[in-house]
């Protein structure tokens, strides 16, 4: 509230905000906050100065609006983020000492901080980090089931299956394709509609990532929907990502984001040591942790990295997790010789991820997108 962003929506907004801020001028929201809460090792939990029956109250509207209304917004986010960043790695360190145990596996809403999992792999004492994909509230579930499974089977969970991939939702057949584009024929009467048929060995991904490397903007809905709060290319609006003049594009399109928000790579798992200096050799598939980035990567795909840090959010993208995808990005990458593409959620600004062939169709008719492939059909405005 205190920023000017709206309580349980702009919560992601603030991470991408704090590399702008002038050091300076974070460090000292730092130091006041750091005073504000702090964590205490030999009773293994945070600490506050505010008495804990006005806690949440004192904090945000007494609090910061007293103590920081003179700092600017930028300033307050860098303060936030790193005493984040600093709190998690005193827990770390803190945890490791006392059970060592150097394989760290992490879930909760604070750990879709990004640039905080980036510090917490980067601790010299953590040999590796596992991160829930999405893990917000909606990961509880798996924990349940698997707390619920463990109780019924007397504590083993050798049989239970692993999840391999996000692609847990509904997925939709070229005939359930075709139906819906038949029901929308007539708001769809001044677009062009082509049909990439796999029978006679043609493919669309191939044509997608022609239309990448002309520059074109595309959205694509394929396979079965992700699940949690990222998309991972089979719900996603995609763009070459070596020209920065694509973001104000798409922002202007269809996104609306604010200035400082940074886009997703998706990256062909082949080429990921081309771009980033891949710490501890971390496998980075749903977009958990950000990576600083080799110089070829501010040539190569500039437009999908942080535009003030320089920083990756990248989707490593394998051939077994999803096959389509990845020859999508492999051709893209035959073509131009980039690794990997641009990749956001293909919504309206304010609307939830498309989830259904007609959701994707009206998103693309009430944007400016050129173009959307849904299934193996591709369907594009005219002019």
């Amino acid at each position: 509230d205190i920023l000017g962003m709206s309580r349980n929506e702009h919560e992601f907004k603030v991470m991408g905000l704090a590399p702008y801020a002038k050091a300076t001028s974070g460090e000292k929201v730092y130091e006041k906050l750091k005073k504000l809460v702090w964590f205490d090792e030999e009773g293994m939990t945070l600490r506050s100065s505010i008495p804990q029956h006005k806690a949440v109250a004192y904090a945000t509207h007494y609090f910061v609006a007293h103590n920081f209304h003179h700092h600017r917004f930028d300033s307050l986010a860098y303060g936030i983020q790193k005493l984040t960043e600093e709190l998690i790695k005193d827990i770390a360190r803190a945890s490791i000492k006392k059970y060592g145990i150097t394989d760290i596996a992490v879930g909760g809403g604070v750990f879709m901080n990004v640039k905080a999992n980036q510090h917490l792999l980067n601790l010299k004492d953590v040999t590796s980090l596992t991160v829930v994909p999405s893990c917000g509230d909606e990961s509880l579930a798996l924990g349940a089931c698997a707390y619920g499974y463990s109780l019924l089977n007397n504590g083993d969970l050798s049989k239970l299956k692993k999840v391999d991939n996000l692609y847990l939702g509904s997925s939709y057949t070229n005939e359930d394709i075709k139906a819906t584009l038949e029901e929308m024929k007539d708001d769809l009467k001044d677009c062009t509609i082509s049909y990439f048929d796999p029978s006679k060995g043609e493919i669309i991904e191939h044509k997608i990532a022609e239309l990448l490397s002309q520059n074109y903007v595309v959205g694509r809905l394929k396979g079965r929907a992700e699940w949690g709060a990222r998309a991972l290319g089979n719900r996603s609006i995609l763009a070459n990502p070596s020209s920065k003049d694509n973001v104000k594009l798409i922002n202007e399109m269809i996104k609306g984001r604010d200035f400082w928000m940074p886009f997703a790579t998706s990256l062909l798992y082949e080429e990921r040591h081309k771009y980033l200096h891949v710490v501890k050799d971390h496998f980075a598939p749903y977009m958990a942790i950000t990576f600083d980035t080799k110089e070829e990567a501010h040539k190569d795909i500039i437009a999908a990295l942080h535009p003030y840090d320089l920083t990756s959010r990248p989707q490593i993208v394998t051939q077994e997790m999803n096959p389509s995808y990845h020859t999508l990005i492999k051709h893209f990458n035959t073509l131009t010789g980039i690794g990997g593409i641009l990749n956001t959620s293909f919504n309206l600004h304010g609307e939830p991820n498309v989830e259904t062939p007609r959701d994707a169709l009206r998103t693309f008719l009430n944007s400016g997108l050129p173009y959307v492939a849904v299934g193996d059909y591709l369907v594009g405005k005219r002019g």
